[in-house]
């Protein structure tokens, strides 16, 4: 017997461990910067977005790539991957209106990255 709600949890298992084996820029946010150690590495976006460009240089590229791919579905399917893809949720810890929907989410991720490769175009993979 299943109680109430299981079957979202594990839906979102599911897409979870999808995206942390085909994405993997994704992943590294998803247990790093905006996951667990969202405390640690920063006290917002920018903040840990910063932190993960310090210490994944190689893998801003595929972060930036990741999103893109994300960016050209539809917003159900792009709100229901990011929920399960990132613990962190952006709706209650930023500032309100900052980022009302998973599109703007990600698109304030790769205009962000995207700038730090031009400013730092070094070490990229």
């Amino acid at each position: 017997m299943t109680t109430a709600g299981s079957g979202a949890f594990l839906e979102q298992e599911e897409i979870k461990d999808k995206v942390y084996d085909i994405y993997r820029g994704i992943w590294h946010l998803g247990v790093g910067s905006l996951g667990q150690d969202w405390d640690i590495e920063g006290n917002n976006l920018v903040e840990c977005l910063a932190s993960f460009c310090r210490h994944y240089r190689p893998d801003r590229k595929i972060l930036v790539d990741n999103p893109r791919i994300w960016l050209t579905w539809d917003d159900v399917t792009l709100e229901r991957w990011t929920k399960a893809a990132i613990l962190y949720d952006f709706r209650r810890e930023e500032e309100p209106g900052n980022y009302p929907t998973a599109r703007a989410f990600w698109l304030a991720v790769v205009t962000y990255v995207e700038r730090s490769i031009r400013e730092y175009p070094d070490k990229i993979a």
